[in-house]
């Protein structure tokens, strides 16, 4: 042969040449003809005393080649010359291994051949050795691989060598490193010849893995594989076997809604497990049902299937949010219509961060306009448990078409939640000018405090938007709103100047901002200036004894050392700097805090979405 040639040639002309020599990846020229299945080679190579052992960086000795590439030949005569069938890689993985993994395609034939070989040289091919065959697939999974050849025939499909290792197999629910059956694996990749045979040989169908507690029967619905459910479905004793959970609670029918797509075959499996009896009604850990995973996930066409299997109250997850809630916060419009044709998803139910309220903090004006046609104007200052309607939570996050929808449907744009909020002081303490200017335009009033006396040009000012701050001062003509005090008696003058507001200390004081208004502490505009109070109280002290100044009597009231707290420090005072402050703006005793830190107390509400 041409191939074969030189190689004779070389090795008669270079009598000491090392035929065992190893490339960067430890592999000899034997490794490579078993690779390749040229038999001659082979053949050669061996009489002429190539190391038959040989094993690459990856501890792969010629015969795992051979195996992996379904070279039945080459695989005889590694064998017939001694080489150990039973020699595991770095991976724990035996020849056997790969020819079990290995591709079927082209060589099926070969492949089961290879495999009635490789037991032969086992000695596992009788049947009165069954017993220590099973003992020698279970040692093949302890001797350090993470899963036994039948593992890797059912997980990629190769049903004649299956078939072949099952014959030497008394236990068909070993497991691998997961947990995992081999009926489990070929469920989760879709081969149903796998799974016939594997159902045949008597495996069984309930057994739960050792990471998620998943069944076979969740393994196919979660990729949507219908006919190996059918057969799952068909072959099991147990009819209530459809509503199996996995550690999550979560059933068969819930992966197949969750992870749904028409084209992959999920609605036929949701069909399947509905004509078996499955239970929509049944919770996992989060009290989602598949009706809520539906609604979710967008799933129009599995969600009305599950709706048509009989009436259903409008069950609530351990939010309180019912399925309507979520598709509405989803954004889909098509579940959204769906649900809204039962009666019993037509009231506003659990939570009372209403489906309205999901819908516009995420912009879902499709979903809003569903909402509102089909349940009336009305439900457009339904409030949550804190007192915020739907227009505070567009205005929280700046969703000004979701805004101008509900005002065009009457939502009231002076409305205050039970913290006295409006929702142009959310858009303002959030920097959203665009929700400010829509706000505005609409007839918000600025002249609005909360309960700490707070005005939305405080909130401006304190979040340092100066953009918005800008805007605001635009709208206001009287000096008496701009020189609003709050809790802290602290004008937007005062917070201007602490941030260092430029333009918005000049626009202020244009504008008639009080630069003589004092604070609790007695501290004028000027000394809020002052990074701290200490430094404020410094510089009182150096502008007393100024020659061009005068005694201050209104701009500050210096404190007795005597009235401090013991525990501060001299001249301490609370400000908007000091989060330790007693009090502050949202806090129960109704002095302040800082501002900023109470756009966070709006957002930590009983609802994820803020």
């Amino acid at each position: 042969m041409i191939v074969e040639e030189p190689v004779s040639m070389g090795l008669h002309v270079v009598g000491k040449l090392n035929i065992d020599i190893t490339d960067d990846c430890g592999r000899t020229c034997l490794h490579g003809a078993a690779c390749s299945g040229k038999v001659d080679c082979v053949e050669l190579l061996l009489k002429t005393g190539a190391n038959i052992s040989q094993l690459d960086v990856e501890g792969r000795t010629p015969l795992h080649y051979a195996a992996a590439h379904i070279n039945f030949q080459c695989v005889s005569i590694l064998l017939d010359t001694g080489s150990n069938v039973n020699i595991t890689d770095r991976r724990g993985c035996t020849p056997l291994h790969y020819a079990a993994a290995s591709d079927p395609d082209a060589k099926s034939q070969k492949q089961s051949d290879l495999h009635l070989y490789l037991y032969k040289f086992l000695g596992i091919i009788a049947a009165f050795h069954k017993k220590l065959l099973d003992a020698a697939a279970t040692d093949l999974l302890r001797s350090g691989a993470r899963y036994s050849p039948a593992h890797l025939a059912a997980y990629n499909g190769h049903s004649d060598a299956l078939n072949v290792l099952l014959g030497c197999i008394m236990n068909l629910d070993i497991r691998d490193y997961h947990g995992r059956t081999m009926l489990d694996l070929a469920c989760y990749k879709g081969h149903h010849e796998c799974v016939e045979t594997l159902l045949l040989q008597g495996a069984t169908i309930l057994v739960q893995d050792g990471q998620t507690r998943r069944t076979p029967l969740h393994a196919a619905a979660l990729n949507g594989h219908t006919e190996c459910l059918r057969l799952l479905l068909e072959t099991a004793d147990d009819n209530n076997i459809v509503d199996c959970t996995d550690s999550f609670d979560r059933t068969p029918l819930m992966h197949a809604v969750s992870n749904g797509h028409a084209a992959n075959g999920h609605e036929e499996c949701v069909d399947a497990m509905l004509h078996n009896g499955a239970d929509i009604s049944i919770q996992d850990s989060l009290g989602r049902t598949s009706l809520h995973l539906a609604a979710a996930c967008g799933q129009v066409a599995i969600l009305g299937a599950l709706l048509l299997t009989g009436p259903l109250p409008s069950i609530e997850d351990r939010r309180g949010y019912c399925p309507l809630h979520l598709a509405c916060y989803n954004g889909h419009d098509g579940c959204v219509e769906v649900l809204l044709e039962y009666e019993q998803h037509k009231v506003f139910s659990g939570n009372l961060f209403s489906p309205l309220h999901c819908a516009v903090i995420n912009g879902n004006d499709s979903c809003t306009e569903i909402l509102i046609e089909t349940l009336g104007d009305s439900i457009v200052n339904c409030t949550d448990t804190k007192g915020r309607s739907a227009l505070h939570a567009a205005a929280f996050s700046d969703q000004c078409e979701s805004m101008q929808l509900l005002l065009t449907h009457g939502v009231s744009v002076n409305y205050c939640d039970k913290t006295g909020k409006s929702p142009v002081m959310l858009a303002a303490a959030n920097g959203h000018a665009a929700a400010v200017e829509l706000l505005l335009e609409n007839g918000a009033d600025l002249s609005f405090v909360d309960c700490d006396k707070n005005s939305a040009l405080h909130f401006a000012c304190a979040h340092e938007h100066e953009n918005v701050a800008l805007l605001l001062l635009d709208k206001i003509d009287d000096s008496g709103t701009i020189n609003l005090p709050n809790a802290e008696q602290k004008t937007p003058l005062h917070l201007a100047c602490k941030y260092g507001l430029v333009s918005i200390v000049q626009d202020l004081i244009s504008k008639g901002g009080n630069v003589l208004a004092v604070d609790e502490n007695g501290h004028s505009p000027a000394l809020a200036c002052a990074p701290t109070n200490r430094v404020a109280e410094c510089l009182a002290i150096v502008l007393a004894h100024m020659p061009f100044s005068q005694p201050p009597n209104n701009t500050f009231q210096r404190r007795n050392r005597s009235e401090s707290s013991p525990s501060a420090p001299f001249g301490a005072t609370r400000t908007l700097d000091n989060p330790g402050s007693p009090a502050g703006i949202g806090s129960p005793a109704g002095s302040v805090q800082d501002v900023k830190e109470h756009s966070g107390s709006y957002q930590s509400s009983d609802s994820e979405f803020y």
